[in-house]
């Protein structure tokens, strides 16, 4: 079931790994290499396949780097490091195509990853207020203000380290302004920039005094005291953060896992997940989808409803999985998604209420007449 929004969070140490690349060359002042080239090349890679707005950061990375090189006279080996970088890239993206091609499926792919995305993703279908850019990184003051720490510490030494400035700061504001083009700005938009918070640690770092840092006594106590944050974190999420609430409600409590036992006594076990995202009932029902649009996306396309309610009303799956916002008996006008779909061919067998992301739905099981 999808508890959280993963994608940002598993991406950052690629992020990471990127930035201290282009700047552990920048600091030792020399060009990138091939293995470093064809490794951000690979990650660029991974960064389109993944979600294409990531590629905001190896925009601006690839902006600096141009910068740099011409600057500090390093044009020859521009040239070898723009081809390192297209074969990793190359490498990772046929490793991704090649499904594709052998399904035969590359012109939905550019259909749906691209044309509709750019096209449509910025127009939101389902309603609802979301917070600004700005409030989303002031609610994450954890990385955000090491984040800022470390972008202020590069501009105040920006003499000595302005190659790491560029880097840092056009990656930076590249990404933002990716992550937020659509138009959309969903919470959890704002942790890709998380990425720029380790540069604020070493500012930090680098601002205790040398005596200091190499005194034998000062890093056995960074070092315990890095051990005991990493044995504290986990503690800490699981107290405090807003991705764990479901950990404590019990499995066969939760709408997918208790209208999985239903589906997976019948002998049709075909399902529609309608009207919202994937909310998991196809993976605790080992359910494999037999339409094409199989939920509900953020994409204000007819096709895709159209699809939908005439797989309802002709009754082409066994069950029908359909939310609505509000308690089993506080049920908010307007917000049912059954309510646009002819469920005639349907009868409902199991009504489940749950708390998921800060609001209480109401997920409904219908299953086909005569199944």
């Amino acid at each position: 079931m999808k508890l959280f929004r993963p994608i940002p969070r598993f991406f950052l140490p690629v992020f990471a790994g990127s930035l201290y690349i282009v700047l552990k060359a920048m600091r030792e002042r020399r060009p990138l290499t091939k293995s470093e080239s064809a490794l951000l090349g690979v990650f660029a890679a991974a960064a389109l396949w993944t979600k294409y707005t990531f590629c905001g950061l190896y925009a601006g990375l690839a902006v600096a780097v141009l910068v740099w090189y011409l600057a500090d006279r390093m044009g020859k080996a521009l040239l070898p490091t723009v081809l390192w970088a297209l074969i990793g890239a190359a490498a990772a993206s046929l490793a991704v195509l090649s499904w594709y091609i052998l399904n035969g499926s590359i012109g939905s792919l550019w259909q749906v990853y691209f044309v509709d995305n750019l096209t449509l993703y910025g127009q939101n279908i389902r309603g609802g207020n979301y917070a600004d850019p700005l409030p989303n990184l002031l609610n994450n003051l954890s990385w955000s203000i090491p984040a800022a720490l470390g972008l202020a510490g590069l501009l105040i030494t920006a003499k000595k380290t302005w190659r790491e400035l560029l880097a840092a700061a056009f990656s930076a504001v590249t990404l933002f302004i990716f992550t937020y083009a659509s138009g959309r700005k969903y919470p959890y938009y704002a942790m890709v920039m998380a990425c720029f918070a380790p540069l604020g640690f070493g500012m930090l770092f680098r601002a205790i005094p040398a005596a200091y840092r190499e005194a034998k006594a000062f890093r056995r106590g960074a070092a315990i005291l890095a051990v005991l944050i990493a044995a504290v974190s986990p503690v800490a999420d699981l107290q405090w953060s807003r991705n764990v609430y479901l950990m404590r409600v019990p499995q066969e409590e939760m709408p997918p896992y208790r209208f999985a036992g239903t589906i997976r006594q019948a002998e049709d076990q075909t399902l529609l997940n309608y009207g919202f995202l994937d909310g998991g009932y196809y993976l605790a029902a080992d359910s494999q989808p037999v339409t094409r649009f199989f939920c509900t996306l953020n994409n204000d396309l007819s096709e895709m409803k159209e699809e939908q309610r005439a797989a309802i009303a002709e009754g082409r799956t066994a069950f029908v999985v359909t939310r609505g916002m509000g308690g089993a008996h506080n049920q908010r006008s307007g917000r049912n998604e059954k309510e646009s779909a002819d469920m005639s061919a349907y009868r409902a067998v199991d009504t489940c209420s749950m708390v998921f992301e800060g609001f209480e739905w109401t997920y409904t099981l219908y299953e086909r007449i005569g199944n």
